[in-house]
């Protein structure tokens, strides 16, 4: 008996050890920098796609009569639900999500793809994309749709195509399109931020990829007009830098391409002021 008491005793102190050690090492750190040691990238991966994943697959109640939002695309658009979610916005609508790999096109039309993908200093992976949903399979449901958002990390091949693909989906002029642009925010190190006091977060300023303004000015130039969403410029002061923490001292992104929830709710606050987006909070 003594034994096993002992043992067990053991067991409780090893389990203890890492809660003792976690909590003694955040609590060397102010508050402020508690909260950049808490990122965890794995763990808001998660949050990223959960919201999108749980609205996928449903379909839409043709005699509801709430409004009917399809959300389409890879990650960029799981941005969008969770920008609508965090803000609690399009609550008596119904949204539903589909899902694109991310790797494969965004594109329905007649040009020769691998080669396009080729000239990106890419490779289609065929064989992996015709095991994914795309696009075109997409198209029943954003026809069934009053309300379409299309969100990409869209390659600039896709961007200068869209006409194409827009033409193939069908839409028909009572439905509202809206084409949500590229982002990106630079690199993000929370580690390297936790020598700067929150003034100097709350100012700093990453570089923001050049590429990323070219792809959206292409889909601005493509686009119907009163479609088109580049939320970069109203996010970021300057066309090429972009502040990455939320006047509250908070990570708009985690990872230079998504945002944290925190981010999600300040983006959602300001990309749905927005002319397009406005009306259908």
């Amino acid at each position: 008996m003594l034994v096993c008491a002992v043992v067990a005793s053991l067991a409780a102190s090893l389990l203890a050890i890492p809660i003792v050690i976690t909590d003694g090492f955040f609590s060397r750190f102010p508050a402020k920098d508690q909260y950049l040691l808490s990122v965890n990238p794995t763990e808001l991966g998660r949050y990223t796609e959960r919201r999108f994943r749980a609205l996928e697959g449903r379909r839409f109640d043709p005699a509801g009569p709430q409004l009917r939002v399809a959300i389409i695309g890879d990650s960029y658009a799981q941005d969008i639900a969770n920008m609508i979610g965090e803000n609690g916005y399009l609550k008596s609508a119904q949204i539903v999500t589909y899902g694109l790999a991310a790797r494969c096109p965004k594109y329905i039309g007649t040009a020769d793809v691998a080669r396009l993908y080729a000239l990106d200093v890419e490779r289609l992976d065929a064989e992996y994309c015709r095991s994914q949903s795309n696009l075109r399979d997409a198209i029943p449901l954003m026809r069934a749709a009053d309300v379409v958002i299309l969100a990409s990390q869209w390659r600039a091949w896709e961007a200068e195509r869209i006409g194409e693909t827009l033409e193939a989906l069908g839409l028909a002029p009572s439905q509202t399109l809206v084409v949500v642009g590229r982002k990106d925010f630079g690199p993000v190190a929370p580690m390297a931020y936790l020598e700067m006091s929150e003034a100097q977060r709350r100012e700093f300023e990453n570089a923001v990829p050049a590429g990323n303004a070219l792809v959206n000015d292409a889909l601005r130039k493509v686009l119907p007009a009163g479609t088109f969403v580049d939320m970069q410029p109203m996010l970021c002061a300057g066309r090429g830098r972009c502040r990455i923490f939320t006047p509250a001292g908070e990570l708009l992104t985690f990872d230079g391409e998504h945002f944290t929830p925190e981010g999600a709710r300040r983006a959602g606050a300001l990309v749905f002021e927005h002319p397009v987006l406005a009306r259908l909070k």
